[in-house]
C-alpha cells in the first residue's frame, strides 16, 4: 500500500513520519518537538512514545498482520490492545526493543469488522508491511476532538493496556477522538505549545502539578535517598505564574475550546506533603478559573484505597483509571 493510504489507519495523531517506508506516529508538532528538546532531551524522546495512538479500520480478513519496531521503551508495561466492533477481544504482549516482528491478529468475529488497535504508551513505534485484507479507514467518531496535556499519568504507561487509560475512556464516554499529549515527569511549561497547532479540540484537559512541586536543578529533579524533595509552600507563587502563563497561551492557540484542569491526584499520609499538595491544589485552582476553566480536585477523582494506584502510591492502575474516568465523565455531565 501506499504511505498516504496507510496513513489513514492512524488515530490520535498529529502527523506521521516515514522513515524507508515505516511509519511513526507523531502526536506533537515539530515546533513542540524542538521545544521539549530545549527543555531537556528526555522530554522530546518520551514525545514519541505512542500514548493514545491506535489503528483504527474495517475489514472483512480472517487474518490481519503488519511488522512493528518498539523503540524507546519507558516503562515495562505495555500490550497491544485489540478490539472488535468496540470491544477488547485480546491484548498482544510487547516485543522486545528492537525486534522487528511481525504482528498477526485472527479475527473472533465473522464478516466485516471494525478493528481498533491500541499502541502501547510506553514506546516509540515504527510500523510497516500492512496486511489487512480488503480494508477501509473507519469512520471518525460523532463526538468531540478532545486534546490532553499532561504528566506520566496522562500519558499512562504503567498499566499494560492502553485501551484503558483514563484519557481513552474519557474519550469512549464521549463517543470522541483525542490526542494525548502526556509525557512522563513534565510540568506546566507554556513554551511546549505551539501558536500554530493544527488541532481544533472542543475540549483540552490539563494535568499536571506533582511534577511542578519537585525542585529541580539544571532542569533535573532533585531525589534524596531515592524520594523527590518538594518545595516550599512560600515557594509556590511562580509556579502559579507558569501556569498562568500555560492556560494563556493554550486559550489563545484553542480559543474555541473549553478547558478542563486536573488538579494533582496523588494522596498522601505525609502531613508536610499534604499541606503543600492543598496549597498548590488551592492556587492552582484559583488560576485555572481565572481563564475560565473548570477545575476538578484530582484527589476526588479517584479513592484513597491503594488498590486503585500502582506499587508506588502515585501512578493509576486500571481500577483507578477507570476510577478517575467515571468521575470526569460525571462532572462534565453535570457541568454541562
Amino acid at each position: 500500500m501506499k504511505i498516504a493510504e496507510d496513513a489513514a489507519l492512524f488515530r490520535g495523531v498529529c502527523g506521521l513520519s516515514c522513515e524507508n517506508g515505516r511509519l511513526m506516529p507523531l502526536r506533537f508538532t515539530p515546533a513542540q518537538h524542538e521545544a521539549l528538546r530545549a527543555l531537556d532531551n528526555d522530554f522530546e524522546r518520551l514525545s514519541r512514545c505512542s500514548a493514545g495512538v491506535s489503528l483504527a479500520f474495517e475489514t472483512d480478513a480472517e487474518e490481519i498482520a503488519f511488522s512493528l519496531r518498539a523503540e524507546v521503551l519507558y516503562t515495562a508495561s505495555g500490550e497491544l490492545d485489540i478490539l472488535e466492533n468496540g470491544v477488547l477481544t485480546e491484548s498482544l504482549p510487547l516485543p522486545p526493543s528492537g525486534c522487528d516482528p511481525v504482528i498477526r491478529y485472527r479475527k473472533k468475529a465473522v464478516g466485516r469488522v471494525r478493528m481498533e488497535i491500541f499502541l502501547p504508551a510506553n514506546a516509540q513505534f515504527l510500523l510497516w508491511d500492512f496486511s489487512l485484507g480488503n480494508w477501509s479507514p473507519a469512520l471518525p467518531p460523532d463526538g468531540p476532538l478532545l486534546l490532553f496535556y499532561g504528566d506520566s499519568l496522562t500519558q499512562c504507561a504503567y498499566i499494560p493496556q492502553p485501551s484503558l487509560s483514563f484519557a481513552a475512556l474519557v474519550c469512549r464516554g464521549l463517543n470522541g477522538s483525542m490526542v494525548n499529549r502526556g509525557i512522563g515527569s513534565l510540568f506546566y511549561d507554556a513554551s511546549i505549545l505551539d501558536e500554530n497547532d493544527p488541532l481544533r479540540p472542543q475540549t483540552v484537559f490539563c494535568q499536571y502539578g506533582i511534577n511542578d512541586i519537585v525542585v529541580h536543578e539544571n532542569g533535573r529533579p532533585v531525589v534524596h535517598g531515592g524520594n523527590a524533595v518538594f518545595c516550599r509552600e512560600d515557594e509556590l507563587s511562580p509556579l502559579f505564574e507558569k501556569a498562568d502563563a500555560f492556560f494563556s497561551r493554550l486559550c489563545r492557540i484553542h480559543s474555541s475550546a473549553r478547558l478542563c484542569v486536573l488538579t494533582p491526584f496523588q494522596h498522601t499520609r505525609e502531613p508536610e506533603l499534604a499541606s503543600l499538595l492543598s496549597a498548590y491544589r488551592r492556587g492552582l485552582t484559583e488560576t485555572a478559573r481565572k481563564h475560565g476553566a473548570l477545575v476538578l480536585c484530582g484527589s476526588d477523582l479517584v479513592p484513597n484505597r491503594s488498590e486503585y494506584f500502582v506499587a508506588d502510591g502515585v501512578h493509576l492502575n486500571t481500577a483507578g483509571n477507570r476510577a478517575a474516568a467515571d468521575s470526569i465523565l460525571a462532572a462534565l455531565t453535570s457541568d454541562t
